[in-house]
């Protein structure tokens, strides 16, 4: 694909984004380097009329500035799409205007969700043992001992935290595990 570049809405003749994904100023006819944002997406700051000096500054993501200078939007529909998945591919082809329930469910979304949601980053194990001290099983978070056995969190959360008033819940001794 050959690259095209079009002007920055907003910031003609002081900065171009292209096909391809990049954004260069026209003035130093220099290629910018984005970063990344805090959910993996690139940005770039562009500085309006007065440069630096002014601090007359706005940060945008770069899919963005792409989608509005190559992709018509008829519609009007307020969010882009990266239609391979990945946060960084900011060609044109790859972009697509959406709505925001097209956007959050679009493609693994649904799929990414659910296996996150099962054993999230902030799940701590649990482990379930008779009254005698001898384990029964392991889980891999509360929710899942939820999904498993219908008991309910708060209580054998309060009996894994060590409350001195829940000791035991449906039955059984409940400890986390590293903790």
């Amino acid at each position: 694909m050959e690259e095209v570049w079009k002007p920055v809405k907003g910031y003609e003749g002081l900065y171009e984004v292209s096909s391809l994904g990049q954004v260069r100023s026209v003035k130093r006819n220099l290629v910018m380097h984005p970063h990344p944002r805090r959910h993996g997406y690139l940005a770039v700051m562009l500085y309006g009329r007065g440069g630096h000096k002014t601090r007359n500054f706005k940060q945008f993501s770069v899919h963005r500035l792409v989608a509005e200078a190559f992709i018509p939007n008829p519609g009007n529909l307020p969010e882009v799409n990266h239609k391979d998945e990945c946060k960084t591919n900011n060609c044109a082809e790859n972009l697509e205007w959406v709505t925001r329930l097209e956007n959050v469910n679009y493609g693994t979304a649904k799929t990414r969700r659910a296996k996150k949601a099962v054993n999230g980053k902030k799940s701590v194990a649990i482990q379930q043992f008779t009254k005698d001290g001898e384990l029964v099983k392991t889980y891999p978070s509360l929710a899942e001992v939820h999904r498993q056995t219908g008991y309910e969190q708060a209580n054998i959360c309060r009996c894994a935290q060590g409350s001195n008033q829940y000791t035991h819940a449906y039955g059984y001794v409940w400890r986390y595990v590293n903790r």
